[in-house]
């Protein structure tokens, strides 16, 4: 399908989100294009509690190191993006590389709560913490949002947003 542009992939994973929360029953908005720091906002209609959530798409956020193995999932989120708010969730989006297929296939998103310990690391010294699978590593004069060792902790785990609004799902 050839080179598709960044603001496609933004968009598709930011409808994606909305398209799985809306079918959970949340109202959803998407922002006015360029709001700095939230995409989404959704709120739960029976009690009024609401979210911001932050959403980052790769078309292929899996990597792996050939020579051991290990798999990690990464995101680049710009230089000035900052893990200091508590008050925005953040979806990663994961596409799978599948922009190629006439079938897109089912995304991953990776959710992420504004209350998690968010470990930052310079990319030079980069040692994993293994009481977080989350890591901010400034690399360069970019930032990428790694989840490593573990990304089944938070993948596809809707929950967060549903527990956030005061909603339990099946």
């Amino acid at each position: 399908m050839g080179n598709i542009p960044k603001s496609i992939t933004r968009d598709a994973g930011e409808y994606y989100v909305a398209f799985g929360l809306s079918v959970l029953g949340y109202a959803v908005a998407l922002t006015a294009r360029g709001t700095p720091g939230v995409d989404l906002l959704v709120a739960n209609p029976q009690n009024g509690k609401s979210v911001a959530i932050q959403v980052k798409t790769m078309r292929r956020a899996r990597d792996e190191y050939k020579k051991t193995g290990e798999t990690w999932w990464k995101w680049t989120v710009g230089s000035s993006f900052e893990i200091t708010n508590r008050h925005v969730y953040w979806a990663f989006v994961d596409l799978k590389a599948q922009s190629t297929s006439n079938n897109p296939g089912n995304p991953d998103v990776y959710f992420v709560s504004p209350t998690d310990i968010v470990c930052e690391v310079q990319g030079n010294a980069y040692t994993p913490d293994p009481s977080t699978p989350y890591h901010l590593e400034r690399w360069k004069s970019g930032a990428w949002f790694v989840i490593y060792p573990n990304p089944t902790l938070c993948c596809n785990n809707w929950y967060i947003i549903s527990q956030a609004l005061g909603l339990t799902h099946p």
